[in-house]
């Protein structure tokens, strides 16, 4: 909500200072859209995200996940991108720019959630695909959101520049609070930033060699839900 409103401001800023009569009523329109579908974006926003925390917590459910992303990735690149329109094509370039760019921002606070989340996932790092807090699943579950709207290629990029500016620049203080919740609930709370680790936190050893205690599951779930109304 705070991010519509901010983006409501700045397009009725730029409506106004519009140089031309299309220029102006585009941005009209986009603001006249979101502001009606305000509510219904912010309860998509979170139902996507909600739904990824579901999965983190529910092993059958992340094979099936891991299952889907493989047999996916494993088809060849340039099909697929032959299969996209242009328009899909520049929305994954912009979309991939900003991912790259949040993700370089926030190294550092994002290695540290990284490993106290593969931690509490049983010592199976997450990636780009699964980690509910990874700049490019904010970015792809946006435009999830807004692509059944009735907006053209252009009036979405726009939205996306709104979204890198008063949403994806930040997230410094949500990394921070997810992180020093981690802390405080014991979950590697000595740990340091190192830019090259890319290995996943071995799992403490289990009281049992073939499934997750009770009590560790139910500790993880509480994690997680916590972690997801932040």
């Amino acid at each position: 909500n705070t991010f519509i409103t901010a983006a409501n401001e700045y397009l009725f800023q730029q409506a106004e200072q519009a140089n031309d009569n299309d220029t102006q009523q585009r941005y009209f329109d986009i603001r006249q859209t979101i502001e009606a579908e305000q509510t219904n974006l912010a309860k998509q926003f979170e139902k996507k995200l909600s739904a990824l925390f579901a999965v983190l917590i529910t092993p059958s459910a992340q094979a099936h996940i891991s299952k889907k992303n493989s047999a996916s990735n494993s088809k060849n690149s340039d099909t697929i991108l032959s299969l996209l329109g242009n328009d899909e094509i520049e929305l994954n370039v912009a979309l991939a720019s900003m991912s790259h760019r949040a993700e370089a921002d926030y190294a550092e606070a994002l290695f540290a959630l990284g490993q106290r989340l593969a931690l509490l996932n049983n010592g199976i790092k997450l990636n780009a695909e699964n980690n509910p807090f990874a700049p490019p699943i904010f970015c792809h579950t946006f435009i999830d959101c807004i692509n059944p709207l009735s907006l053209d290629l252009q009036s979405r990029l726009i939205l996306l520049k709104l979204f890198d500016r008063y949403f994806l620049k930040n997230l410094t203080a949500l990394y921070a609070e997810v992180n020093l919740h981690l802390v405080n609930s014991r979950v590697l709370p000595n740990l340091r930033y190192h830019h090259r680790s890319d290995r996943p936190i071995a799992p403490k050893r289990r009281k049992s060699d073939n499934a997750i205690t009770k009590e560790s599951e139910g500790r993880q779930s509480e994690l997680f839900e916590a972690m997801r109304t932040i």
